[in-house]
């Protein structure tokens, strides 16, 4: 069995954003996975440029986009971490989306959110999802949401709520199972049960 590779996109570099810390409990519970290879691609500490040119068109991308667009390419399945700013999800993830988007198409997509109020950043959450299907990829219809991020956590990341240890689990096992499903679909292995043929005289 060949193993899934998982990359966590951190989708904010705002001073003091809190995102990350979900990022890092996530990276955690996928680690417990066996078949599972998890990569995560901080955009605070990769600060990509401004897309002037889709990664896969670009005549000369810089060094920076060119290693990361081939990570994204050699991926299987992306969970987008991202708080909601004013509304929606931050500039700098729609960037990197616009840059490597073909990368990202026809794979397996989990979105997972924050605010620091009740909703946990559901209109952010939407607009993900949306995107993604833009992209021709496949968003999990199963959200991870996170109201109140700033007091969801201790120092060592463990979460402070059983909630959201139950939730966030749930969410990575549905997902490892949603973007093993779309890995095997894309690279041909995955086989559909065949249709039963009809008993005669049965409707």
């Amino acid at each position: 069995m060949e193993n899934l590779k998982v990359m966590v996109v951190i989708g904010s570099v705002r001073l003091g954003r809190q995102s990350h810390k979900v990022a890092r409990y996530l990276e955690n519970i996928l680690g417990q996975f066996a078949h599972t290879e998890i990569t995560v691609l901080d955009l605070l500490d990769e600060p990509l440029p401004m897309m002037d040119e889709r990664y896969d068109l670009h005549p000369d991308p810089p060094d920076l986009v060119r290693r990361t667009g081939e990570r994204i390419r050699s991926a299987d399945a992306f969970i987008f971490v991202s708080p909601e700013y004013g509304g929606s999800y931050p500039g700098v993830l729609k960037n990197l989306t616009d840059l490597f988007g073909r990368q990202m198409t026809g794979k397996a997509i989990g979105v997972v959110t924050t605010s620091s109020g009740k909703m946990g950043g559901i209109n952010a959450s939407h607009q993900l999802q949306h995107l993604v299907l833009s992209m021709r990829s496949y968003p999990m219809p199963l959200k991870l949401l996170i109201p109140f991020v700033h007091e969801a956590f201790d120092e060592q990341l463990k979460p402070l709520h059983a909630e959201l240890h139950t939730s966030a689990n749930q969410f990575i096992r549905t997902f490892l199972e949603f973007a093993s499903a779309i890995t095997a679909m894309r690279q041909g292995k995955f086989k559909p049960r065949q249709a039963q043929e009809a008993v005669p005289g049965e409707v």
